[in-house]
């Protein structure tokens, strides 16, 4: 928020000089043109900082309510299935020790490994 309130203020503050020195040059040949060009170049600019400030923040504000709804659902649906199979796998696992060996399976008869 920080950004966007001294967008507007640099804004502020350039659209009030410009305009205080193009009002109070009265009688005097004028204010170069240089100067006003700079002056609403830094207004324009604050303006744009000022608006993007705002919007980064609307987005992240939207962007961290979505994740904490897809997180809630997440955690929804996990607590409604759970994990039906870990009782088994388990067992499984405990009742053929920690070192259990693999037996490859026997080819069928009639074919070959390569094919």
């Amino acid at each position: 928020m920080a950004l966007k309130w001294s967008g507007i203020l640099v804004a502020a503050v350039m659209a009030t000089l410009t305009v205080t020195a193009n009002l109070f040059n009265t009688g005097r040949p004028g204010v170069p043109t240089i100067l006003n060009v700079v002056g609403i170049a830094a207004l324009v600019g604050a303006v744009v900082v000022a608006i993007a400030a705002e919007l980064y923040s609307r987005i992240d504000t939207k962007l961290n309510g979505l994740t904490e709804l897809v997180r809630e659902r997440f955690d929804r649906l996990d607590a409604e299935t759970g994990d039906r199979n870990s009782g088994f796998v388990e067992g499984y696992l405990l009742s053929h020790g920690p070192e259990a060996s693999v037996i490859p399976m026997p080819n069928r008869p009639g074919r070959r490994a390569n094919e």
